[in-house]
């Protein structure tokens, strides 16, 4: 290897999906024994290279943080929404299991007063283990929910996604989401857990537009918000486009060739 060499390391999320928290103690050693091969690392916000630094050991300088890009949809557009309608229409999409938060979701709408309920229709969208599918559907949410707990493929779950007005991400732990990315290149209202992640990626978004993560009661909360349309929906809406804007894959080329080139100086 050239002396000027240097290796790179992307940490998109500190721990493996699903991991539990029982787990991370033999984990940690062994993943930073492998990060010591590194030169410098890459992150996608500020609370994760916190992280980073504090459970792995690393150095500040040793971590940029350097935005994610939008997963922006080819060919396909998605029409607009608006929360001034009779019927509202809810969707959670990708893998689902137990640090998305699938259960806290659909315990949720238990808590919803039943003139909420009569206006939601819900669809929960993408593989989900027999198990946790059995445990999903034995609760009694009492609100129509439509599930596909397969396998979607991009034409499905963009097809699924327009007909929705609202995307839900109730996750409990993450570093950083493609849903939550996917989501913004939608143009659909967006409620999540109150993971500093997310807080941090949805910079515009008010404190109270947030739930607290685990607790399905506030989530049922901040749903009805949204259902009796006490949000600013068109001030959500130009935020979105503005973290369109501002997480563009453009921009994250540039600051990585940037970062490159500081690195072989």
């Amino acid at each position: 290897v050239s002396p000027k060499t240097k290796l790179v390391y992307t940490i998109h999320n500190i721990c493996p999906h699903g991991m539990k928290e029982a787990e991370r103690s033999s984990y940690n050693p062994v993943f930073a024994k492998a990060l010591s091969l590194f030169d410098h690392f890459i992150v996608h916000t500020e609370r994760t290279k916190k992280d980073v630094c504090a459970d792995l050991g690393i150095e500040s300088d040793e971590v940029s943080v350097i935005y994610h890009g939008v997963f922006t949809p080819q060919n396909f557009e998605f029409k607009p929404t608006t929360l001034q309608k009779k019927k509202i229409n809810l969707i959670m999409y990708g893998n689902q299991n137990w640090y998305k938060g699938t259960d806290v979701f659909v315990k949720s709408l238990c808590y919803l007063e039943d003139s909420i309920k009569s206006r939601i229709n819900v669809t929960i969208c993408g593989a989900t283990g027999n198990e946790y599918l059995k445990d999903l559907q034995s609760i009694e949410a009492g609100v129509n929910i439509e599930w596909i707990p397969t396998f979607v493929d991009d034409d499905l779950l963009y097809s699924k996604i327009n007909e929705s007005d609202i995307i839900v991400l109730p996750y409990r732990r993450i570093s950083q989401s493609g849903v939550l990315l996917l989501a913004l290149a939608t143009n659909r209202f967006i409620i999540t857990s109150d993971l500093p992640t997310f807080k941090e990626t949805l910079k515009d978004f008010d404190s109270d537009l947030f739930f607290r993560s685990e607790d399905p009661v506030d989530m049922a909360r901040l749903i009805s918000m949204y259902i009796n349309n006490k949000v600013d929906e068109i001030s959500m809406l130009d935020n979105i486009k503005e973290l369109q804007n501002l997480y563009s894959w453009s921009q994250s080329a540039k600051d990585t060739l940037c970062l490159y080139n500081t690195l072989v100086k």
